[in-house]
């Protein structure tokens, strides 16, 4: 999501009209698809998810997108996939780029189990002779990229850590230097980065981007519930919900926040495994409240509380109740409100403080 998010703000910059499709989307259905960061009017989504329905609600959202784009004369789209494997139905459209982000353990009930089997159903999306641009992977990831790469006989452009020389909250890379974000995460320069890769790959099909538009489209990139900071209420909203994600969160935590203790408000979906929070809030000895979004879909109270034994925990299935009692306890205990787990909580806390 926040690759996909940079890589459309340097071409909305660049003076391309450029469409965006993500998922999932926090506070309205509308924020899956946009046009040079307008959302899709509510009444038009609605419409066109009715005239062209989808096996699944994703595909459903996906051919309503399509359809806006091509009403509108889109010249580049960024499609952020679902699961992002061969299943996918964006995977199934064509692409002149690409992007391979970090490949961790998730939707591994699709996916494979190993982190091997979740690289090959990546890899299967690699298109003959296209570009990919790939992020730094673990070992045997990288390797198997580079065989799919080798076989489909595309371009692979790697992106490593080690590329991007930190100053403080500017950055250089390359050539460019002092690049600046606005997001807080310590892998969003990563992010950036991969984004700005993927966008300059577009000139071998006629769109160009300058230097100024890559600035000015990184700068101005915000990223709603991804390590988002609202220093008034002192709460930091990460939609962080598997190993790789958390594991950022807490790379953000130790940079930003140092030795500072947390309130950690959780919430999350039955197939994901957030069991890394836990050892975040026992290093920084904090408390957890845990609670419940989506009732259909949603870890029950009792059971996600589990994963916390031994720790200070609070239970509330309201989400909102849940909320307070944990901004009571931060407040108490001079503490950080870390919620994190679902973006289906970090939504509903966006819309809370929208509301507000």
């Amino acid at each position: 999501g926040s690759v996909a998010a940079y890589a459309a703000g340097i071409l909305q910059a660049a003076g391309y009209k450029c469409g965006l499709f993500v998922s999932p989307h926090l506070v309205r259905e509308e924020e899956r698809i946009s046009i040079n960061g307008q959302e899709i009017p509510r009444e038009t989504m609605r419409r066109l998810m009715a005239e062209n329905p989808g096996k699944t609600l994703f595909h459903t959202y996906l051919n309503a997108c399509l359809a806006w784009f091509r009403m509108n004369g889109v010249e580049a789209a960024v499609m952020e996939t679902g699961l992002g494997g061969r299943y996918d139905p964006v995977t199934e459209l064509h692409a002149d780029v690409n992007v391979l982000p970090r490949i961790g353990m998730d939707h591994k009930e699709i996916l494979g189990d190993t982190l091997e089997k979740i690289t090959l159903e990546k890899c299967a999306t690699i298109q003959h002779e296209g570009t990919v641009i790939n992020m730094e992977q673990a070992p045997s990831v990288q390797r198997s990229i580079e065989v799919a790469c080798q076989f489909a006989r595309a371009r692979l452009v790697n992106v490593r850590e080690e590329d991007i020389i930190r100053h403080g909250d500017t950055f250089d890379y390359r050539e460019y230097s002092g690049l600046s974000i606005r997001m807080l995460g310590e892998k969003q320069p990563l992010n950036a980065c991969v984004a700005l890769e993927a966008v300059c790959a577009l000139s071998q099909v006629g769109i160009y981007v300058e230097e100024p538009h890559i600035r000015a489209g990184l700068g101005q990139t915000v990223i709603p519930g991804r390590t988002q900071y609202f220093p008034e209420q002192n709460l930091l909203i990460d939609g962080a919900h598997n190993e790789d994600a958390i594991a950022q969160l807490e790379n953000t935590l130790d940079a930003r926040f140092p030795g500072r203790p947390i309130v950690l408000l959780t919430a999350a979906m039955r197939e994901k495994d957030v069991s890394r929070l836990a050892e975040i809030v026992k290093k920084r000895g904090g408390s957890v409240v845990v609670t419940q979004v989506d009732s259909r879909r949603g870890r029950p109270v009792r059971e996600l509380s589990r994963v916390f034994r031994g720790l200070p925990r609070t239970r509330e299935k309201d989400w909102e109740k849940a909320f307070l009692k944990a901004q009571k306890k931060a407040r108490r205990q001079d503490a950080l409100l870390v919620a994190a787990g679902s973006f289906y909580l970090a939504g509903e806390l966006l819309k809370k403080l929208q509301s507000q």
